[in-house]
Parts: structure tokens; sequence; C-alpha cells
């Protein structure tokens, strides 16, 4: 492994410092995030979804099934490219809503906790 120069090693402590700066501000907060905070994830993920279907299906599909010059396959592989991201983007979607919508649960009231058995340690089990 090569060994650190002096300029990295002031970088690297330089970057420690603001992570554990930053780590203080965020836990002296009070109060909740706001909400725009956390709803910016889903409006993210929301909106790369949206672009990635437009592409998938504006560009590429729908040129096929309309037999432009600048497609790459023919009007079968149009629809049956189609088709099958369509069933994987509904479920995709479908997930993505369960996701959100779905509250966290406990697993402490879900499941009941059991002692673990004493075990010899100097039984070998195959």
């Amino acid at each position: 492994m090569p060994s650190a120069t002096p300029g990295s090693q002031r970088s690297l402590s330089s970057l420690s410092s603001m992570v554990d700066a930053a780590r203080t501000r965020r836990n002296s907060r009070k109060g909740p995030r706001p909400w725009f905070v956390l709803k910016l994830s889903i409006a993210l993920a929301s909106a790369i979804i949206a672009y990635t279907a437009y592409v998938y299906v504006g560009r590429l599909c729908i040129q096929m099934i309309r037999r432009e010059r600048s497609s790459l396959g023919s009007r079968t592989l149009g629809v049956a490219l189609l088709v099958g991201f369509a069933v994987l983007l509904m479920m995709m979607i479908w997930a993505y809503v369960k996701v959100i919508f779905t509250p966290p649960g406990y697993a402490i009231k879900a499941f009941d906790f059991t002692v673990l058995p004493k075990t010899n340690a100097t039984r070998l089990s195959c």
C-alpha cells in the first residue's frame, strides 16, 4: 500500500473534521426534519422512474412500433419490449408504493424471544 503524502494526510484530517462537524450539527438539531426534506427522496426517485420510462418507451419502443428508419428493431420486437417493460414497470411502481405507504411496524410485537440453548464447546457437530 503506498504511503500517504503530507498533503493527502492534511486533506483526510480536514475531511474527517468536516464530517464530525456535520454530525454534531445534525445531532444538535431539535425537532423533526422539514416536510420538504422528507419527501424529496420520493420525488427524486419518482422523477428518475418517469424519465427512464420516457426514454425506454418514447425513444426505443415507439420508434420500432412506427417502423421509423432510425429504429433498432422490428415492430414485433418493439411490442414485445414494450409489454415486458410495462409489466416490470408496474411491478416496480407497486412495490415502491407499498414501501412508501406501509408503516415500518415493530418486530418486538410480532415475535416472541426465545432463550438460546446452551451448547457444549468441545462437542463437534456435523
